[in-house]
């Protein structure tokens, strides 16, 4: 009796030192440099007393610029945060070359539906034409919200930086408060001057219901495009890529995978457009001038990106429907497997040379003959 009790007690102790020693095996996970994997986010975290030196996960860590990082001998070579954070402002794929060339969406109106947003961030404050609060919420700004409109309409780090902004707060968590909302949109821009109209609806969630493509199509008849993360018109739908840290951007084979699709053993399915959504920057909800770097994104990120660049497109070509749209998507787009990636660059000039062809249709229509 007394040699079992002994065992017990030996037993209990031989698990209080296994527990103590993976206690500390687990403190040590948490603060050493190889475990901020299992964080993935140092916004507003100091971790200026650490040895990074050796870190292989450190490029997958979502920051801002309230992080505070260890000297520079003490972060992995070539690591720059402040070089990452600028470097994740470029929408890449020639957007900025057209920015330089003037077409930036300017005299073009967006419309976004999201949470609540932060309204005086020097990315777009000075762009918000319309803003409405989501019915019933509290108003507390959102990452999500300021990130989406950063993506769309920032002005350093936006597809479309000079894009007029109309927002109208919904509730993402259920699919059928937004096709009100669309439809909403599309009154509410009925009263717009011609000057002002809006021509694109960015929605950072999809849905394929019967109620969603009514809305979509409705809004497409009225000359204002959708955009979500679900089936867009004519069937198309948005995917995600990565360009890699230190690979050239604008360059479409330097764009891979991207994590979520990498993460999740995913395929792209055949004709998926895809746009870049990891390694962004974009307006953090938490300051009036601060920036979000985050390495890994979502489809979140894929429609405001999409939604930008239509917005570019109706700036040179007011006139293309929705459908001509996304037509010339397709024919200007990049093979990518049995996938594609959106080409800004030669998208913005086949819109520039149907205006020709409308033109000539104009004119031939009319009466005249050929030259």
């Amino acid at each position: 009796m007394a040699k079992r009790k002994h065992f017990k007690k030996s037993a209990l102790f031989i698990m209080l030192v296994v527990l103590s020693i993976a206690g500390i095996i687990i403190f040590k996970c948490i603060t050493d440099s190889d475990a901020l994997q299992a964080f993935g986010d140092l916004r507003g975290r100091s971790i200026q007393n650490r040895d990074l030196s050796g870190c292989e996960v450190l490029h997958i860590q979502r920051f801002d610029g309230l992080t505070k990082w260890p000297e520079p001998a003490k972060l992995p070579a070539g690591f720059d945060p402040a070089a990452i954070m600028e470097l994740g402002k470029d929408p890449g794929l020639g957007i900025r070359e057209l920015h330089a060339r003037g077409v930036t969406g300017k005299g073009v109106g967006v419309a976004i539906i999201d949470g609540s947003l932060r309204l005086d961030h020097s990315e777009y404050g000075d762009r918000i034409a319309f803003y409405r609060e989501p019915p019933g919420y509290k108003k507390q700004p959102i990452y999500h919200a300021s990130m989406v409109v950063g993506i769309l309409a920032g002005k350093t780090a936006g597809v479309a930086p000079e894009a007029t902004i109309h927002y109208f707060g919904g509730h993402l968590d259920n699919a059928d408060n937004i096709p009100p909302i669309i439809r909403e949109i599309i009154a509410y821009n009925k009263e717009l001057p011609d000057s002002d109209k809006i021509r694109v609806i960015s929605i950072s969630m999809g849905c394929a219901l019967p109620n969603w493509m009514e809305a979509i199509a409705e809004a497409a008849e009225n000359g204002i495009t959708v955009v979500t993360t679900a089936d867009l018109l004519n069937e198309l739908r948005l995917s995600g890529i990565q360009c890699p840290l230190g690979k050239d951007r604008n360059d479409p084979v330097s764009y891979q995978v991207c994590y979520f699709k990498r993460e999740q053993g995913v395929q792209y399915d055949p004709g998926e457009l895809c746009v870049p959504i990891d390694n962004r920057t974009f307006a953090d909800y938490e300051s009036a001038d601060g920036f979000i770097f985050n390495p890994k994104g979502g489809m979140s990120e894929g429609a405001p990106y999409f939604a930008g660049l239509v917005a570019l497109v109706y700036q040179v070509n007011p006139d293309l429907t929705t459908t001509e749209i996304f037509e010339l998507c397709q024919e200007s787009a990049t093979p990518f497997g049995l996938a594609f990636i959106v080409n800004p660059v030669e998208l913005i000039r086949l819109a520039e040379v149907t205006i020709q062809r409308q033109t000539l249709d104009s004119y031939n229509n009319s009466g005249g003959l050929l030259p």
